[in-house]
C-alpha cells in the first residue's frame, strides 16, 4: 500500500487527509512537499494558517530555515524581504511558482489567489465563517478550481468529537491505518494506548500522582501474545511495517480521498518514549480525577491523535423517530392554537417551520418547507413565494383554519441582509420580526429591540431600513430546546408542559439538523460550554426551531392563563359547531383588562 509520500505525488487522490498527533514530523513533511516543487516541479502553493502569528511563526521558523540550509532552494528562493527581490514574509516567488501564506480569517486573503497546490495547517482551528462569506476550508479548495490536476492537503490534531474538521474529512477518506507487526509473534495490529502499560512500585511506594504506578517501567504490549516491547522494539517494529512481507498502510474504505491517522507511538522521537507518554497519561489522568479535564483533553487530541468525546448523548435519530405522532404534516392537531414560524436565510433558499402551540407551551410541528432562490435579490420572486407559504391557512382539526400569528426571520447573514430587511420592513405590521443571534452568551430568548432616534447619527443598516432588530439568545434556546445538560431539554420529553411533537413522515435529515449541535469547550471562549455546529452537518431545521420559539415567546405563550387558552378553544369549537370549514380563526388572543378585549400581537 502507498504510503504518505506515495500519495503526496499521486493525481488519482486529489485530497489528502492527516489526522495526527503531535511529534510525528508534520511540518517537515509539507516542507519536503514544498521544496520538491521549489526545485524540479514548480506551481503556485498556497499554505493556510489559523491565524497570522502562526503562519509568521512558520516562515521564521520553518520555512526560512528550510531554504537557507538547502543549496538548491536557496539558489531559487530570496529570504530577502526588499522591493528587489518582490519578496515578503507571506509571500515567496520561485521560477515558474510562488508560496503565499494566508490566515483563515480574512477573506482578501483566503480568496485572492488561485494555485494547484493547497494546504491546511490545522484545520480545526481555522474560521469556519470568514466574516460571514463561509468556511474558510471551502474557500480555499475553490482556489484551486482552474486547475485539472489541483490537490489539497490538510492536516492537523483533532479537537472536540463531531466538531473536528480533521475527524469529518478523514470520516470521509479511505481510512488508512498502520498495522505494525510484533517482533514476537508478527501478528500485526495499529498501536493502540490501551496497550501502553507499566509496573507498579517494588517496594510498594504510593506515589500523589502516579499512585502505585511507576512510569518509568513503561512497555507495550502485543495484544496478540502479550509480548512486551520496550522503545527499541517499538521503533523497529513501526519501521519493519514498511517491509513487503508485512501490513504497513492498509485501506479501509474506497474513497478518492487518502487519509492517514497517526498516533504518538508512532513517533521514534525522544518526546514519544514509553515511560514519557505513560508520565504524561499518568498525569493528565489525576487531573480529570480532581476535576478538571484540560489536560486530559489535551493528551488524547496531541498524544493519542483522536477527537475528545466530550459528554455522552442519550438521544439520537432513531430515538426522535421513535417519538414521531402519526398526524398529517400541515394539519393542526386539536390542542395546538397559536402558529409560528422560523425563517433561516440561505444563499439560495429560505429554511422555514411552522409550529403550533397550546397549553403549557406543549407545540406540534405543522409544516417545514424550503424555497430555492436568490436570497440577496430583494424582487426575486422567493420573497413573494415566502409570503404565500407562511400566511396560507394552515386546516385545524377542529375544521377551521388557523394563519400564523408571529414570524421570525434570520437577518445575519451579510449578503442577503438587504433583501431581508427590505421584505421584514414591508410585513413587520403583519407580526415579522428581523433577528440576529446576541453575542451574549447569557441573553434572554426574546428580548424586545432597543428603542432608538431614528436620526441617529449611527444608524445601523436594519435602523436605515426602518426594521426594528431582535436579539435572539440562541443558547438559552438551543438549551432548552436540545438540553444544555445530560438528560434535558424538551425533545426528550414525550408528553407534558414543554414537549415538543411532530409528524412520522418528516424526512431523517430534520432529525440530524435538529441534534446538528453540540455543546462543548469553544477554542477561544474559555470556561464556558458552547452550542457549536458539528463538522460538515447542516442546522437549519435547529436553527428555524430556535426561530419559532422566539417568535411564540414574543406572543406570550409560555405565560398564557388557563382561561386565555379556553377562550381562544372555544372560538375554534364554535366554527366546529356551526361546520364552517372555511372561516378563519382570527390570530390573535383576547384578554381581559378593563372590559375591553386586548390583542396580544399581530392583529386581524
Amino acid at each position: 500500500m502507498e504510503c504518505l509520500y506515495d500519495v503526496l505525488d499521486d493525481p488519482d487522490f486529489p485530497v489528502i487527509v492527516a489526522q495526527k498527533s503531535a511529534q510525528i514530523a508534520w511540518t517537515e513533511t509539507i516542507n519536503n512537499k514544498i521544496g520538491k516543487h521549489a526545485h524540479i516541479d514548480p506551481k503556485g502553493i498556497l499554505v493556510m494558517f489559523a491565524k497570522d502569528g502562526a503562519a509568521r511563526a512558520y516562515e521564521r521558523e520553518k520555512l526560512v530555515p528550510m531554504i537557507e540550509a538547502t543549496p538548491v532552494l536557496k539558489a531559487k528562493i530570496s529570504t530577502n524581504r526588499s522591493k528587489a527581490s518582490g519578496n515578503t514574509w507571506d509571500y515567496k516567488k520561485f521560477d515558474g511558482g510562488f508560496i503565499k501564506l494566508l490566515t483563515s480569517n480574512s477573506p482578501a486573503s483566503v480568496k485572492s489567489t488561485a494555485a494547484e497546490l493547497m494546504i491546511v495547517e490545522e484545520p480545526d482551528d481555522a474560521n469556519r465563517d470568514v466574516r460571514g462569506q463561509g468556511d474558510s476550508l471551502k474557500l480555499l479548495e475553490d482556489r484551486g478550481d482552474t486547475y485539472q490536476n489541483a490537490k489539497m492537503i490538510f492536516g492537523g490534531t483533532p479537537t472536540i468529537k463531531s466538531l473536528s474538521q480533521v475527524e469529518a474529512a478523514y470520516a470521509k477518506s479511505d481510512q488508512r491505518i498502520y498495522l505494525v507487526p510484533c517482533h514476537h509473534c508478527e501478528e500485526a495490529h495499529e498501536l493502540d494506548f490501551d496497550n501502553l502499560l507499566c509496573r507498579e512500585y517494588d517496594d510498594g511506594y504510593v506515589h500523589e500522582v502516579y499512585g502505585r504506578l511507576n512510569p518509568e517501567t513503561a512497555y507495550y504490549a502485543c495484544p496478540h501474545c502479550g509480548g512486551e516491547w520496550d522503545d527499541y522494539h517499538k521503533n523497529l517494529n513501526v519501521a519493519r511495517a514498511k517491509d513487503k512481507h508485512c501490513k504497513g498502510w492498509v485501506v479501509r474504505q474506497r474513497s478518492k480521498v487518502a487519509g492517514f491517522r497517526f498516533n504518538a507511538l508512532m513517533s521514534p522521537f525522544p518526546g514519544a518514549r514509553l515511560a514519557k507518554l505513560k508520565t504524561k497519561e499518568l498525569e493528565a489522568r489525576k487531573q480529570l480525577e480532581q476535576g478538571d479535564d484540560k489536560a486530559w483533553i489535551a493528551f488524547v487530541n496531541t498524544r493519542k491523535g483522536l477527537p475528545y468525546e466530550f459528554g455522552d448523548s442519550d438521544i439520537d435519530v432513531e430515538a426522535l423517530k421513535d417519538k414521531a405522532l402519526e398526524y398529517p404534516l400541515r394539519v393542526i392537531p386539536n390542542r395546538g392554537l397559536i402558529l409560528t414560524v422560523g425563517v433561516d436565510v440561505q444563499h439560495d433558499r429560505l429554511h422555514g417551520i411552522v409550529r403550533a402551540w397550546g397549553c403549557n407551551e406543549q407545540s406540534w410541528l405543522v409544516d417545514r418547507f424550503v424555497l430555492y432562490g436568490a436570497t440577496s435579490q430583494k424582487d426575486d420572486p422567493v420573497w413573494a413565494e415566502l409570503e404565500k407559504t407562511i400566511w396560507q391557512p394552515y386546516a385545524h382539526e377542529s375544521g377551521a383554519k388557523l394563519v400564523a400569528s408571529a414570524i421570525s426571520i434570520d437577518t445575519s447573514d451579510g449578503n442577503t441582509s438587504d433583501a431581508v430587511y427590505a421584505w421584514v420592513a414591508k410585513h413587520q405590521k403583519r407580526g415579522v420580526m428581523g433577528i440576529k443571534g446576541s453575542s451574549s452568551l447569557d441573553a434572554p430568548i426574546y428580548k424586545a429591540p432597543q428603542k432608538r432616534n431614528r436620526k441617529h447619527k449611527d444608524r445601523s443598516k436594519a435602523e436605515r431600513y426602518g426594521v426594528e432588530l431582535y436579539l435572539v439568545g440562541t443558547q438559552a434556546a438551543k438549551d432548552l430546546i436540545v438540553g444544555g445538560g445530560e438528560n434535558t431539554g424538551r425533545l426528550r420529553l414525550t408528553q407534558g408542559a414543554g414537549a415538543m411533537y411532530w409528524p412520522s413522515e418528516l424526512p431523517e435529515d430534520y432529525y440530524e439538523q435538529l441534534l446538528g449541535e453540540i455543546k462543548a469547550p469553544h477554542r477561544t471562549i474559555k470556561n464556558r460550554l458552547i452550542w457549536q455546529q458539528k463538522a460538515g452537518q447542516p442546522v437549519e431545521d435547529l436553527d428555524c426551531e430556535v426561530y419559532a420559539l422566539h417568535a411564540a415567546r414574543r406572543l406570550k405563550v409560555h405565560v398564557l392563563t388557563d382561561a386565555q387558552w379556553q377562550h381562544y378553544e372555544q372560538r375554534l369549537l364554535q366554527v366546529d359547531l356551526f361546520n364552517q370549514p372555511d372561516a378563519e380563526i382570527p390570530r390573535t388572543i383576547p384578554v381581559k383588562k378593563k372590559k375591553r378585549p386586548k390583542r396580544v400581537f399581530g392583529g386581524v
